[in-house]
């Protein structure tokens, strides 16, 4: 389940009524709150910023510090008043060397992947996962088959032959 911004009796909830087994906190929920997600697979949502990686260093400092890490990390690029889906790319080569600041805490790469550009942002950050929303659409908010099976596929080689 993808939640911003959301109550922690609102994700519970979910969690119990669909069996959810992974929740992705993509808002600004702060460091404290990780502690209040029922017991599952939490996935923080970071946008980059002037800091770049050094506010997501810090971030995970505040977490661990508040008492829970969360289980992978989701960089995404920022734009104002918007929290994902803009189509909008990072610095790949800003997030090259991600283990140094992340250990080992997984890394999701989002932020105007297409199926275009996946192949080459995989090759150059090597992350644990990708994440597509506006990069495989006809049109705001609708999914174009093609696309994702064209985006499905880049990933898939890309990870397989590890470039």
């Amino acid at each position: 389940g993808v939640f911003v911004n959301a109550d922690a009796q609102v994700i519970e909830d979910f969690v119990k009524t669909y069996d959810l087994t992974a929740v992705q906190l993509h808002g600004d929920e702060p460091p404290t709150f990780l502690r209040e997600i029922p017991d599952c697979f939490v996935i923080r949502a970071r946008r980059i910023d002037d800091r770049g990686v050094a506010a997501i260093a810090d971030d995970l400092e505040a977490c661990e510090t508040a008492g829970r890490l969360p289980d992978a990390v989701l960089v995404d690029a920022l734009t104002p008043g918007r929290y994902g889906g803009t189509g909008e790319t990072i610095s790949w080569a800003g997030l090259a060397d991600h283990h140094r600041w992340l250990g080992d805490i997984p890394l999701i790469l989002a932020g105007g992947l297409t199926p275009e550009n996946v192949a080459e942002a995989i090759r150059i950050v090597r992350p644990d996962g990708v994440d597509v929303a506006s990069g495989v659409e006809s049109s705001p908010g609708i999914k174009d088959h093609g696309k994702m099976r064209a985006f499905i596929q880049a990933a898939g080689a890309a990870f397989a032959s590890g470039t």
